[in-house]
């Protein structure tokens, strides 16, 4: 198979290898120092003054970099989120150092007033998180967030760092409770942009788009980790809801009980173009039909159904991919691996190409399913997989990859980095 080498792009460098393109990101310390020309970066250390810089960039300075200096309690406060006006979306550099924000709360009734939701029937375009909008010069790093508590039924993309993103999102942890309608991620509810490093506890509940990390993935996401539950309708992933035709998903590990009436699975509920080295360890349940351990549907029509030009894939790539958790749906449309391939066009081009390689589930868990496109796991598999599991980054869960793959006899290898 022949793979296509990804240019350098949005700070990724995809280099070639064997059987698929790595990713390098800059290390976040050096990240834009030479195109910062701010002068002014902003020491918050407490509740009030996070809340002026939050009124400052909603006022229109929107490339103002900050960094927290000790963990801040908001608890009791409703939050606006940081970047909520159009056109002011989030160009700066935020650093958390790693200090915890704890009780971010936004409410329908605060978010009502601040969007003018009376004014307009576009309520569901306007996102929520800290951050409202991360533009494409926006940098959010190191920022963990606690007993996030956000309850916006009429709302889609929202997220617990921001509700939209088209920038950078790094290292960032969330936990807490999050409801919504669509495009709703743990982390970032529709990411246009990169979201690496991240961790998510959050429970989610919505109707469509959800995943534990991020509803909606347009380009990047990867070396991400989901912990919480993640409920929905349809399109709902341990990681991510949906893919497009250019999203490249890789190193994603899923820990979570998944559920959904249909379009479920493991680690992303609808996926389109290339996914790699991700595994599942999360109880999966469905009731209707797609639902599988790791994918719950690959699908040509992933975004370019709903609208987007994100362009609608000819290719979709699945490799290095693993479910050790539990699947329950009804016997036609559940699947140990991949619960179904939708690849008939829609639009009477051509046909879908889907390549899927080094897919593997645990058949103890799974003993009545079986997938056509995985092979089930025999105890020298399992050992290779824990140990790569196991593994650490060498330099930065932002920049290390743990990779793996099938030597010549058949049997599972880890490579080295």
């Amino acid at each position: 198979m022949n793979y296509k080498t990804i240019g350098q792009l949005l700070f990724l460098s995809f280099c070639s290898m064997s059987l698929f393109s790595c990713v390098e990101i800059e290390d976040d310390d050096e990240t834009n120092k030479d195109d910062k020309k701010a002068t002014e970066v902003i020491s918050i250390s407490t509740a009030d003054e996070l809340f002026r810089f939050a009124e400052r960039v909603n006022s229109g300075e929107t490339k103002l970099d900050a960094e927290l200096i000790a963990d801040i309690d908001i608890s009791g406060r409703e939050w606006i989120p940081i970047g909520f006006k159009p056109g002011n979306d989030y160009l700066g550099y935020f650093k958390g150092n790693k200090h915890t924000i704890t009780g971010v709360t936004i409410v329908e009734e605060t978010i009502e007033k601040a969007y003018d939701f009376e004014n307009s029937i576009l309520e569901y375009a306007y996102p929520v998180g800290l951050f409202s909008r991360v533009g494409s010069e926006g940098d959010i790093q190191g920022v963990e967030l606690k007993d996030v508590s956000i309850v916006l039924p009429k709302c889609s993309q929202i997220g617990g760092i921001a509700g939209a993103s088209s920038g950078r999102i790094l290292t960032c942890t969330v936990s807490g409770s999050i409801i919504g309608h669509g495009g709703i991620g743990g982390i970032v509810g529709h990411d246009y942009g990169t979201v690496s490093g991240c961790t998510n506890y959050t429970s989610i509940k919505g109707v469509h788009d959800i995943g534990g990390v991020t509803g909606l993935a347009v380009t990047y996401a990867i070396s991400c980790k989901n912990y919480g539950k993640v409920e929905g309708n349809e399109i709902v992933g341990g990681v991510v809801g949906c893919s497009g035709a250019k999203t490249i998903l890789f190193n994603l590990e899923n820990y979570g009980d998944v559920s959904a009436t249909t379009n479920v699975g493991g680690i992303i509920g609808m996926a389109a173009g290339e996914f790699y080295n991700s595994v599942n360890y999360g109880k999966v349940t469905g009731s209707d039909f797609a639902i599988g351990g790791v994918i719950g549907i690959i699908d040509r029509g992933s975004l370019a159904v709903l609208g987007f030009s994100y362009g609608t894939p000819d290719k979709v790539y699945v490799e290095n991919c693993i479910n050790y958790g539990v699947v329950q749906g009804p016997e036609e449309g559940t699947h140990a691996v991949i619960g179904d391939i939708y690849d008939e066009d829609m639009l009477e081009r051509n046909k879908l190409i889907v390549s899927i390689r080094n897919c593997f589930y645990d058949f103890s868990a799974n003993p009545l399913l079986s997938d056509v496109n995985a092979l089930r796991m025999d105890s020298d598999t399992k050992d290779v997989l824990n140990e790569w599991v196991a593994q650490k980054p060498a330099k930065h869960e932002t920049v290390a990859f743990k990779i793996w793959d099938v030597d010549e006899t058949g049997k599972l290898a880890l490579k080295k980095k």
